[in-house]
Formats: structure tokens, C-alpha cells, sequence
């Protein structure tokens, strides 16, 4: 993107769109299942969804979302993110695949077309983008695992998990190629304050709707009046 330029585009308000959906499919998910597991299930996974969003968001910085090849690579994060969310309500049972699937290949997929198209004009932000994908790729069967195991999923998903958010804390660190250096990244601060706070109006212009439908097919009582002011 150009230097400076913080303009949030409508392909990225229409992807934003996707988590939203993640974030109403997370809390209504917790609230059938108030027990401490469920905090710590709806907790995984609502820290997935948004290290998946946080990512694709910091990447706009070097492909702008209104190139040919930055549409296309939204498009095919859009599609992956509506089936992971999708499954979210069911991601620690039967649909446990098309979650893990469906963040696998968002995460590796995403880095891994961002290396190949820096190679052409950056070569140090290539490199950068090669140590991601090698981090995100060490954490996938992980994720793989974990929906493979019923009875170990919890434990697999929190570790895979934790490599993805040890990953820049570290530095993006391998062997031979040493750690990214924090003033390599030339992030445009401007653009990821508006997008996170035009995600926060998006979700809470959902919890309005949601919340006057509810009050609207309710009956009239005190209770529910109260409640609804």
C-alpha cells in the first residue's frame, strides 16, 4: 500500500463481515454452555478467530485489498473464514475438521502467497513472510490433531495455538535464518487503528440489531423492559 495510507476499502469492510458472524457464532456458543470447560473452549477459539483476522489485517499493509491479486486472496480468506465459522458451534465435536481445516489453510495459505509475491520486489520482506509460513506450518498438524483426537482436543488446539502467538514474540526465530527484526516491519499504523475500530462498530451494530429483534418478539413485561433499557 502507499505509505500513509490508513483508507480502510469496502473488500476489507466485506471481510470484516465474516468474523462478525465468528463473533455472534462465539457468544451464543458460550451462552449454552456457561460451565468453566465452556469458557475455556469458547475462550480457544474466539483467540484463533482473531489471530486469523489480525493477520490478514496486518497483511493488507504490503497487498492492497484493491489489487487484482489482493481480491482474490480475500475472496478465498472470506470463503475459508464463513466455513470455520460456520462450525464454530459444533468445533469441539463433528465439525471439529472444517474448523481446523478451514484455519490451517487460512493461516499457511495467506503467508505463504504473501512470500511468493514479495520475492518479485522485497526480498527481506520475503524472508520474513518464509519464517511465517514455516511457524504457521509447524502449528497446522497441531490443529489437524487435534480434530482427529476427541478426547485430546482441547489440549492439542491450546498448543497449536500458542505457537501461532509465540511466533512474533520470537521473532519469527529459525535455524540459519535467524529472527525478523521489528523495524523491518514498515506497518501503517493509521490503517489498522480503522480497521479495528470499524470492526468494533460492525460487532456492535450487531449486538443492536440482535438485541432489538430479540426485544421485539418478546412479550411486553416489566422484566423485559428494563432489561432491554
Amino acid at each position: 500500500e502507499e505509505e500513509g495510507d490508513a483508507t480502510v476499502t469496502f473488500v476489507e469492510l466485506f471481510f470484516d463481515l465474516v468474523f462478525v458472524f465468528s463473533i455472534v457464532q462465539l457468544s451464543h456458543t458460550l451462552s449454552r454452555n456457561y460451565s468453566a470447560l465452556g469458557v475455556i473452549r469458547s475462550s480457544t477459539l474466539i483467540l484463533t478467530v482473531w489471530w486469523s483476522w489480525i493477520y490478514t489485517t496486518w497483511v493488507t499493509n504490503w497487498v492492497h485489498p484493491e489489487s487484482g491479486v489482493g481480491r482474490v486472496m480475500l475472496c478465498g480468506l472470506m470463503f475459508l473464514g464463513l466455513l470455520g465459522s460456520t462450525s464454530i458451534p459444533d468445533a469441539f465435536g463433528s465439525r471439529a475438521w472444517v474448523f481446523a481445516t478451514s484455519h490451517t489453510l487460512s493461516q499457511v495459505g495467506r503467508s505463504a502467497t504473501v512470500a511468493y509475491l514479495m520475492r518479485r520486489w522485497d526480498n527481506v520482506h520475503a524472508l520474513n513472510f518464509c519464517r511465517i509460513t514455516v511457524w504457521l506450518a509447524v502449528a497446522a498438524p497441531l490443529w489437524l490433531a487435534g480434530a482427529a483426537s476427541p478426547t485430546c482436543r482441547l489440549a492439542w488446539w491450546l498448543a497449536a495455538l500458542g505457537i501461532e502467538y509465540v511466533g512474533p514474540m520470537a521473532g519469527f526465530w529459525l535455524p540459519g535464518l535467524g529472527h525478523s527484526a521489528s523495524e523491518q516491519w514498515d506497518v501503517i499504523g493509521g490503517h489498522l487503528a480503522e480497521r479495528c475500530a470499524l470492526f468494533v462498530i460492525i460487532c456492535l451494530g450487531e449486538t443492536i440489531l440482535v438485541t432489538g429483534q430479540l426485544y421485539s418478539a418478546s412479550p411486553r413485561t416489566p422484566c423485559h423492559d428494563l432489561a432491554f433499557a
